[in-house]
């Protein structure tokens, strides 16, 4: 019998090569990468703000790429709270399901203890827009808030009221919850020393009317108005049903189109409070509102800060390289500011935005339109931290810059100035005082 020919294949070779063809094998049919989850947790009723919210997060998501652990894509989806305790365990139910990779929240004011709760619960980066910051106190590590804080918020309506708004009596009108009296304690706290507080109301829907002639019987040139949500509507229904016409300046979150469309002649020559324009700050904010327009849809406040809040929170998954809670959060809290489509901003350790800019906007012939533009202030109110601008300073006896933002006799120091106003403690509280020159110094 014949010798059968001899195989010169190595055994190694051929353990290796089929080693390959089954790993071969297995990928050609191995799933693809799932999509990574953001949720968007508000209130349906409040459809605008809601959509607003998907809309920003949903321009993100397109942006985000597709590569590392963004190679499966990013999909947004809304859970409705429904303003209600039970409306809110019913949607961190089905949230939690879901398994998103951050959650990007809008409570309402008494709901916000129940967002604390969840977020120490449903354990991946949160991100509020709306109502409080947090305090690490009550509030859970892995909690943030894009927006401003309302000490901040009142701070600055209060430094309003001397330039642009020139007013030299104001009254409050505040929602009766912990975050619409943080805002108007913080307003009444700081008003400079040439501006009257005429009165402080809380809202109260079954006694709109009575409220009405309450406010207008403080006479006031300006109403403050820390209202949001469900309160600020119930305000501008029975304001829209008087023949009362007050000039009204609004806390920041206000500012949105369905608010405009349902009360635009109620609201002609009103201020409203917000954050920084995305239009001013680059390609990021160029590209935001680009995306809103081929949308067909209004820029609202919560639009320009969800599609921040998605879009930070998807740089730290790439920075990260991985959905671990860990990694991206470390990621999320650089130490440094970081530029945006709302500008430079950085979280501080508490979870908020300490010094948030901000931005005024009136209604001029039923639109928004930020203000001022270049508009010089009433004469004798220049302030120095005010968007107005300041008479042209004079030389004094020894030719030396006399005169800084206020009044016609030389001021030495600006700190000096900022006293004549009421914005400087002399040395009573320093802490504040060094926090208004920080201001001054991030406007300069």
């Amino acid at each position: 019998m014949p010798n059968a020919p001899r195989s010169t294949a190595n055994p190694v070779m051929i353990v290796v090569i089929l080693c390959c063809l089954g790993i071969l094998a297995s990928s050609l049919g191995a799933a693809p990468p799932k999509p990574l989850l953001v949720a968007v947790l508000g209130n349906g009723g409040d459809a605008g703000r809601l959509a607003g919210a998907v809309l920003g997060a949903t321009i993100a998501a397109r942006q985000g790429g597709a590569s590392g652990p963004l190679a499966g894509g990013v999909l947004v989806e809304s859970f409705d709270d429904q303003g209600t305790k039970a409306g809110f365990k019913k949607a961190l139910r089905a949230l939690r399901a879901r398994k998103p990779v951050a959650v990007i929240g809008l409570p309402a004011a008494d709901l916000e203890p129940l967002y604390w709760k969840a977020a120490g619960s449903v354990r991946v980066p949160w991100i509020t827009l709306t109502g409080l910051a947090p305090d690490k106190v009550r509030s859970p590590d892995y909690l943030l808030h894009l927006g401003p804080t309302p000490v901040g918020q009142g701070m600055t309506a209060a430094d309003a009221t001397i330039a642009p708004l020139a007013a030299r009596r104001v009254a409050v009108l505040h929602e009766p919850t912990l975050l619409g009296r943080t805002m108007a304690s913080a307003f009444t706290r700081n008003l400079p020393a040439r501006v009257t507080l005429a009165g402080v109301q809380p809202w109260d829907g079954e006694e709109g009317p009575s409220i009405l002639r309450a406010l207008k019987a403080f006479e006031a040139e300006w109403i403050y108005v820390a209202l949001n949500g469900a309160p600020l509507h119930g305000f501008m229904k029975a304001l829209a049903a008087a023949a009362w016409r007050p000039k009204l300046f609004f806390a920041d979150g206000a500012r949105d189109q369905s608010l405009l469309d349902r009360a635009g002649e109620v609201l002609e020559g009103c201020v409203f409070l917000d954050g920084p324009d995305p239009e001013m700050h680059g390609r990021l904010g160029e590209q935001l509102i680009d995306a809103v327009e081929r949308a067909d849809k209004p820029l609202e406040v919560v639009t320009s800060r969800a599609y921040e809040a998605t879009r930070r929170i998807l740089a730290a998954v790439n920075a990260a390289g991985s959905t671990q809670l860990k990694h991206v959060w470390t990621a999320l809290n650089p130490t440094e500011e970081s530029a945006g489509a709302l500008g430079p901003l950085r979280f501080e350790p508490f979870g908020g935005v300490r010094l948030y800019r901000h931005s005024y906007w009136r209604v001029v012939k039923g639109e928004y339109a930020e203000w001022p533009a270049g508009l010089l202030p009433t004469p004798g109110c220049g302030p120095p931290i005010g968007f107005g601008l300041p008479r042209m300073a004079t030389l004094g006896d020894k030719g030396k810059l006399g005169v800084l933002t206020w009044g016609g006799d030389d001021k030495r120091t600006i700190e000096q100035d900022l006293y004549e106003i009421g914005l400087n403690t002399q040395g009573k509280h320093p802490d504040l005082d060094a926090l208004v020159m920080a201001e001054i110094h991030g406007r300069a």
